[in-house]
């Protein structure tokens, strides 16, 4: 089952890679909204900058961790 888990991980790390890196680069837009963190989180910052945002969130390296934990793992009938 381990074995699985990592693969997935590798997988879901490199579609949210591709699927970054085309938001910053192609659009540069923050679809997935860390503005909103930015705002509620560190508002200092948001005050001064939220006109750049884009340029900031084009121009940041976003460092996450996928984490894939299998808990069922086959088919399941219905047996009603």
């Amino acid at each position: 089952m381990n074995h699985i888990e990592k693969n997935v991980e590798k997988i879901i790390q490199s579609d949210t890679n591709k699927i970054l890196n085309k938001l910053q680069s192609d659009y540069e837009a923050d679809a997935p909204e860390f503005r909103e963190y930015v705002r509620i989180n560190h508002p200092a910052f948001w005050k001064k900058h939220q006109k750049e945002w884009d340029t900031i969130f084009s121009n940041s390296t976003i460092d996450y961790h996928v984490d894939v934990t299998i808990e069922d793992f086959g088919a399941k009938t219905d047996s009603g």
